[in-house]
């Protein structure tokens, strides 16, 4: 009888180990169909060498351009005519130097002891023209004034191809 009891307590222990064992790989490979290296693919289970790895690939976007300019000359003069009085006068060079054309604002700002005044321009330029923005501001005879100016282009928007990358999981 003790052999019976020896052979029988040989299989429950058997049994528990085999029961225990198949419980912790049901568990760990169920909870994720990408557990370390172990991949689940429907009811097959194969041991990959998986790797993050970067894919490039290419996407289209889209920018703002701003053409390359020059400011030359810039004159403030004193002007008078007899149905207007006195007034000064700016005349502004700018000379685009891009090899395309496109739109530019001169913003002028005018000041007096008493008076501001600003004055926006805006003419199309072709490649390597140079066109003068002129503005006015009525002043009286021999007043103190000063002005300045700044240019930039509108934007001009354009499309470009760039390489992107994303990362991708590969398994052999």
């Amino acid at each position: 009888m003790e052999s019976k009891d020896r052979i029988a307590g040989s299989i429950f222990l058997l049994a528990v180990t085999v029961s225990i064992f198949i419980g912790f790989n049901f568990f760990d490979i169920n909870s994720s169909s990408f557990t370390s290296n172990v991949i689940k693919e429907g009811s097959v289970i194969e041991k990959k060498n998986c790797v993050e790895v970067s894919v490039p690939y290419e996407s289209t976007e889209n920018y703002n351009y701003y053409l390359k300019l020059q400011d030359g000359s810039a004159v403030n003069q004193e002007k008078f005519e007899f149905d207007r009085g006195f007034y000064r006068q700016a005349q502004i060079d700018i000379k685009n130097l891009d090899n395309e054309g496109g739109w530019v604002v001169v913003t002028i700002n005018w000041e007096t002891l008493d008076d501001k005044f600003t004055d926006k321009v805006r003419h199309y330029i072709e490649p390597d023209e140079i066109i003068e923005f002129n503005s006015e501001f009525d002043v009286d005879m021999g007043e103190d004034n000063k002005f300045n100016y700044n240019y930039k282009s509108e934007p001009i928007q354009k499309t470009r191809t760039v390489t992107k990358y994303k990362t991708e999981t590969v398994c052999d």
